[in-house]
């Protein structure tokens, strides 16, 4: 029987030992030379394949490069290119985000901003001296917004990268854990940042949000969680017009001390819910979560104890559905996992998913892509409680 406890006013939701209802894997998918697991971001091109902007290692005079690596749909590659930002010299450039551009190219963001075009040639380059970042947004302009622990910039595209406004938010930081982690435009033009902060809120790392405005000006802002650690890699929009912040809830000093947390809030930034789940084996971490169809989410991340690649369903009340390991190598050996943690995962038009990330055991090694068939779960589309 599922029962729910109530801790420091949040709900913990006992996780069943066995997993029901969750989709079958289809394939699965090994890629050498990937390396940094934050920052590999598959994109979608359907029938097509994918394309992963990660970091990989180019040769012995450069060192590890920005990658952009293209697979067909059953993710096998067919192509890989290395993007060196200062030749000659031997400096880790690593990829922490990209999105796709309007066009069709990409922008890679970390020790600085590579634009590709459409044909994946380098468009312009912004060096790591310049600037940097650990995530960026691409606006409806077609401009770019990067995110840099408590600062946000939006920089010109048409422009080669040159800076249109620069906000610094005084309520992000105060630890190692906290920055502004993830960024998506709203549809008033403005822009929703989520992170983790340690200089406001519950008085330790909450969960954190900031609304700003098409100029990066606040119009609110507010934190999530109790006197425990929290820490907020992701942040999902929901079709409401609210979003689903997605990270960890710490209870103890060690790596596996921890659960998976999930904080569903409306658009104006108030709590509709907050759970925190305690899955049998406990440390689950959260990197990336998207929306799925029926108004509910799925996130993906590593379970820290195991260090097993991880993914999560719930629906739109924050109720755990299911459960899903991937990476098993052996067939008729449970034990056999792969281990690691997924980074991204996208939701495909038929309901299945396609989730991405790194993992070593068996025949994985590096970069790690898996599909699975359509997701069991169908539920009517459900109004969320906020009372």
């Amino acid at each position: 029987m599922r029962r729910m406890i109530f801790i420091v006013g949040m709900a913990l939701a006992a996780i069943p030992t066995i997993a029901l209802g969750q989709p079958d894997t289809v394939w699965t998918a090994s890629i050498q030379n990937v390396d940094r697991p934050s920052s590999i971001v598959p994109f979608l091109a359907q029938e097509d394949g994918f394309n992963i902007c990660c970091t990989g290692y180019a040769n012995d005079v450069t060192g590890y490069d920005f990658q952009l690596i293209r697979t067909n749909a059953f993710g096998v590659v067919e192509g890989r290119r290395f993007f060196t930002a200062i030749p000659d010299r031997r400096i880790a450039e690593s990829v922490r985000g990209a999105s796709r551009m309007p066009d069709g190219g990409f922008v890679m963001v970390g020790n600085g901003i590579l634009r590709l075009n459409p044909e994946f040639e380098i468009r312009w380059f912004k060096s790591r001296y310049e600037t940097g970042g650990k995530r960026c947004v691409v606006a409806h302009d077609g401009d770019i917004i990067v995110l840099d622990v408590s600062h946000a910039y939006k920089i010109s595209d048409e422009e080669g990268g040159e800076e249109i406004w620069r906000r610094v938010y005084q309520n992000v930081g105060g630890s190692l854990n906290s920055g502004l982690n993830k960024g998506l435009q709203t549809e008033d033009g403005g822009y929703l940042f989520a992170g983790t902060t340690a200089r406001i809120g519950h008085g330790s790392d909450d969960f954190y949000a900031v609304k700003v405005d098409e100029q990066g000006e606040i119009e609110w802002e507010n934190t999530y969680g109790s006197e425990i650690l929290e820490v907020c890699p992701s942040v999902a929009a929901a079709s409401d017009g609210g979003w689903c912040l997605a990270g960890s809830y710490h209870y103890g000093e060690a790596a596996s001390a921890r659960y998976a947390m999930l904080v569903r809030i409306d658009s104006e930034g108030e709590e509709i819910w907050r759970q925190v789940y305690d899955e049998v084996e406990n440390g689950d971490y959260l990197y990336n979560i998207v929306e799925t169809s029926d108004g509910g989410f799925t996130a993906v991340g590593q379970n820290r104890r195991s260090q097993y690649l991880m993914q999560m369903r719930v629906d739109c009340n924050g109720e755990y559905l299911w459960g899903l390991r991937h990476g098993l190598w052996r067939d008729g050996d449970r034990s056999n996992w792969a281990r690691g943690d997924l980074t991204s995962v996208i939701l495909m038009d038929d309901g299945g998913y396609v989730v991405c990330g790194t993992a070593d055991g068996g025949p994985y090694r590096g970069g790690f892509l898996a599909r699975t068939e359509p997701d069991p779960v169908d539920f009517p589309q459900l109004i969320a409680a906020s009372d």
